[in-house]
C-alpha cells in the first residue's frame, strides 16, 4: 500500500515544498507566507528551515552575502526559544522573520549554476594551466623550497592579493611592507648571530 505524505490541509507535501521555493524565487510574499506556515503547522518546521538555508545559497547567494548568517542566527534563536516551551510560541517570530528576509532579498542563481558547471559538468570545464602560475611555488611547496624561495618571494609574489577595498588599500600595503621589513631584519640577525657554544651539537 502506497503512503501519501500530506500537509494539514490535505495537500501533497512535495507540491507544497516545490511551490514554496518557486514562489520565494518570484518574491510572492503572501503565497510564501501561506506555504511556509502550512509546512510549519503540519509538523514540517525543521524541513522548512532546511529548505530556507538551501535557498539562501541556491537562489540568493552573492546577491545578498549577509543573508546566510542572518538566517542561521534566526534558526539558532528559533531553537533556543523552542526549548523554553513557551505557550505563546515566540519561536514563530523567528520563522516569519526568516521567511520575510528571503522573500524580499535580491536574488541570484549564480552559485547554483556554477556548482552545476564545476561539479556535474566538470568534464566540460578547462583545467587551469599551472605552467602559467609560477606564483604558486613559494616556500610552502617542495618546488619553492628547491628554488630557495623565502619570505621575499612570498611577500612580493605569492602573498599578492587583488580586489582590495578602497578604504583599506593604503593600509594594506603599509602593513605588508612593515611586516616584510621586520622579517628581513630578523633573518639578518639570525644569520649573523653569535653561536651558543654551550648548546652546540658537537
Amino acid at each position: 500500500m502506497s503512503y501519501r505524505l500530506t500537509t494539514k490541509s490535505g495537500i501533497d507535501f512535495f507540491t507544497i515544498s516545490s511551490a514554496f521555493q518557486k514562489c520565494v524565487r518570484r518574491g510572492l510574499e503572501k503565497e510564501v507566507l501561506w506555504l511556509g506556515s502550512e509546512l510549519y503547522i503540519s509538523g514540517f518546521a525543521e524541513y522548512c528551515w532546511y529548505r530556507m538555508r538551501v535557498i539562501v545559497s541556491e537562489d540568493v547567494g552573492l546577491a545578498n552575502p549577509q543573508l546566510a548568517s542572518q538566517v542561521q542566527a534566526l534558526y539558532q534563536t528559533f531553537q533556543d526559544f523552542k526549548k523554553k516551551k513557551n505557550k505563546n510560541e515566540p519561536e514563530k517570530l523567528c520563522f516569519v522573520h526568516a521567511l520575510l528576509l528571503i522573500i524580499r532579498s535580491p536574488k541570484s542563481r549564480l552559485v547554483d549554476n556554477l556548482l552545476c558547471e564545476y561539479f556535474f559538468l566538470r568534464d566540460t570545464v578547462e583545467e587551469p594551466d599551472f605552467s602559467n602560475m609560477d606564483f604558486i611555488f613559494d616556500c610552502h611547496t617542495q618546488v619553492g623550497k628547491k628554488l630557495n624561495r623565502g619570505n621575499d618571494f612570498f611577500y612580493e609574489i605569492s602573498g599578492h592579493i587583488e580586489n582590495i577595498p578602497d578604504f583599506i588599500l593604503k593600509e594594506e600595503f603599509e602593513i605588508r611592507d612593515r611586516v616584510w621589513n621586520k622579517y628581513k631584519q630578523e633573518e639578518h640577525k639570525n644569520k649573523y648571530k653569535e653561536p651558543d657554544l654551550f648548546n652546540e651539537i658537537p
